[in-house]
Formats: C-alpha cells, structure tokens, sequence
C-alpha cells in the first residue's frame, strides 16, 4: 500500500488491485483472508487477514478522513463513512444503510476517536 499518493493495494491470488483508499468503506475478516468492500459497491477477497491490513492502514489520530478503526475483530472501517453511532445497542451506522456492531471492549476507545473528532 502506498499511503501518499492514497493507493491502496488489495492482494488477491493472481496479484494486485489497486484503489483510491478514500474509495474503502470498510474490511471484514473471514478467516485468513479479508473482504474489501468499496463505495461503489464492489467487493475483493484478499489473501491477507484483517491484521494485516490494521497495521498498514492510516490510524485516526490527526484527521478523519480515510483513518480506520477496528470495531470489532470482524470489522475495520474507514471513519469517513461513519452516519451514525447507537449507543445503546452498540452498532455503528455506515453509509449507505450499513449497521455493524461494536465489540464492548472497543467501545471506549472508538469514542475516544470521536471525542477526539468533535463528533461525540
């Protein structure tokens, strides 16, 4: 992944996608490998796990735009496309009409990140 020119590099078993990372919505575990989903709504199979992808991906620390948070062990999500946070139930809202959870142990920090943010 080449964080500068915002490219970001989803590896798959016959190479290379490359994508605007401001295009990522979000990734989802399954198994060893990670699902990509964009805002146009394609979606890749990576050979890589979600951890992989955690420790490449820019952090939330001082702007918002194309940082991601990991939710949940299923879920990394990128903050742009946050629409909504229900507190009660513990479920994020993605745009457009996506609710995924978030796990209890990472409540505090995920809204830490938005305190951070001015949005909570």
């Amino acid at each position: 992944m080449n964080t500068n020119n915002t490219l970001f590099s989803i590896v798959k078993k016959d190479g290379r996608e490359f994508v605007n990372l401001d295009h990522v919505v979000r990734l989802q575990s399954e198994g060893n490998c990670s699902w990509v989903f964009l805002q146009d709504g394609r979606s890749f199979l990576t050979t890589r796990n979600l951890g992989y992808y955690q420790k490449l991906l820019p952090k939330s620390k001082q702007k918002l735009q194309n940082s991601f948070f990991r939710i949940h062990h299923q879920h990394l999500i990128n903050l742009s496309y946050i629409s909504g946070y229900n507190s009660r139930e513990k479920y994020i809202q993605l745009k457009p009409e996506i609710k995924l959870p978030v796990a209890q142990r990472r409540v505090k920090d995920f809204l830490s990140v938005l305190n951070c943010f001015s949005l909570y």
